[in-house]
């Protein structure tokens, strides 16, 4: 199963992929400095294996105005961001800005209307996120990561959640929430749910379903219950094989 992270592209066999890395603010003579005493080594084999080169900023050298400039190949006389903020008629008041006041399409935006995969992670003045054949994460100019519109797709939100909180979120994963537990026949609550599922967990990993419960309770005792499919061999799934040996059912 492939999904937003999957690396290939089988839509465009045998196209060369580009990786783009920007630090706002960063001072080429600082990382080259530290490349040159080995402090760097990630960066030294990008710049080694790649392309590497100080870039020329925009006349205010503002960050909301430079990395728009960036994705649209427009001065900000043309994409209309100047800044992160302008001031409303009368002067009085300011009015935050975001990606999706600029005029001009974007480089991933392009991309995507050609038939080729993008991702684009965390790039200032993308917010919401552009609905680009692949994902986007949009970035400071977000007001937070559950706004709406702060993730394409937008089912990557939980995907991203599951791994910042430690979890594994191989291919695969399917989310179950506590609305499942409204249906008939199910437990009246999330609790319910997971205290099964934690019983069932070691014949599951045999058969090679991974089960993760969230044990943060939410409203009406709701839980996290994260199923995800185990590689043959893994060795979750085959220490499991003989643990979870047996049936193990119960009446819900």
């Amino acid at each position: 199963m492939s999904g937003p992270f999957d690396r290939r592209d089988e839509t465009m066999p045998g196209k060369k992929r580009a990786f783009i890395v920007g630090i706002d603010g960063g001072s080429p003579d600082l990382i080259q400095k530290w490349v040159d005493q080995g402090k760097l080594p990630a960066f030294a084999r990008l710049m080694k294996e790649g392309v590497f080169g100080p870039l020329a900023s925009v006349p205010n050298q503002r960050s909301a105005a430079a990395w728009t400039s960036f994705m649209t190949g427009k001065n900000p006389g043309k994409h209309g961001i100047y800044e992160f903020y302008e001031y409303e008629s009368g002067h009085q008041n300011l009015r935050f800005l975001k990606g999706g006041d600029r005029d001009g399409a974007t480089l991933w935006g392009m991309l995507s209307a050609a038939g080729r995969k993008v991702g684009i992670i965390n790039v200032p003045m993308t917010y919401p996120a552009e609905a680009v054949n692949g994902f986007c994460i949009a970035g400071l100019d977000a007001p937070g990561r559950t706004s709406r519109g702060f993730v394409h797709p937008p089912e990557l939100l939980a995907e991203l959640e599951a791994l910042a909180a430690g979890g594994p979120t191989p291919q695969g994963t399917m989310q179950v929430r506590s609305d499942v537990t409204k249906q008939k026949g199910w437990p009246k609550n999330g609790r319910a749910l997971s205290n099964i599922l934690r019983r069932l967990a070691p014949t599951l990993r045999a058969v090679g379903v991974g089960v993760i419960l969230d044990d943060r309770a939410g409203k009406s005792g709701s839980r996290m219950i994260q199923l995800h499919t185990l590689p043959v061999g893994s060795p979750a799934r085959q220490a499991a094989g003989t643990a979870g040996q047996g049936r193990v059912s119960g009446t819900v």
